[in-house]
């Protein structure tokens, strides 16, 4: 048996439904599934020391990151499609803990998290959103190396 931590994804006809502990079940779009999947096939890995930022080309290219770097090669990615998409920080409450965390938020009302692999609206009790401070990272610093075309 699989652990709980672990998400049932299911393709069936083009939409993609997730099931998941704690979450609603949602279709999405068939484009916004298939950039979804495309995000979860990033290895998730955990650095030490100062967590300097991946641009979506580099997550791409590395073919891992943390959960901020799928964020934001995801984020990247329905932007790039025409999509109103943005970055959410925040706590995501989980059976061993809270903890910092970040996921996409589509249309203002649904979050796609690449991480923990969960399709849910924003209303839910799992997620709780606010932007905070980050030491090692400067925002309009990692838009300005994307512009550029990092």
């Amino acid at each position: 048996m699989k652990p709980v931590k672990q998400i049932i994804g299911t393709v069936l006809g083009g939409i993609f439904v997730i099931l998941a502990p704690g979450c609603a079940s949602m279709d999405i779009a068939p484009p916004v599934a298939k950039v979804y999947h495309q995000s979860r096939q990033i290895r998730y890995a955990s650095r030490d020391g100062a967590d300097i930022w991946q641009t979506p080309k580099e997550t791409a290219t590395r073919k891992a990151g943390n959960c901020v770097d799928k964020a934001i090669y995801l984020n990247d990615l329905l932007q790039q499609q025409g999509y109103d998409a943005r970055l959410a920080f925040g706590i995501v409450r989980r059976p061993s803990g809270n903890a910092g965390h970040a996921w996409v938020v589509l249309n203002k009302d649904t979050i796609l998290d690449p991480t923990d692999g969960w399709i849910t609206q924003t209303n839910n009790w799992v997620y709780v959103e606010y932007r905070f401070p980050v030491n090692e990272f400067n925002e309009s610093y990692l838009q300005a190396r994307i512009a550029q075309g990092e």
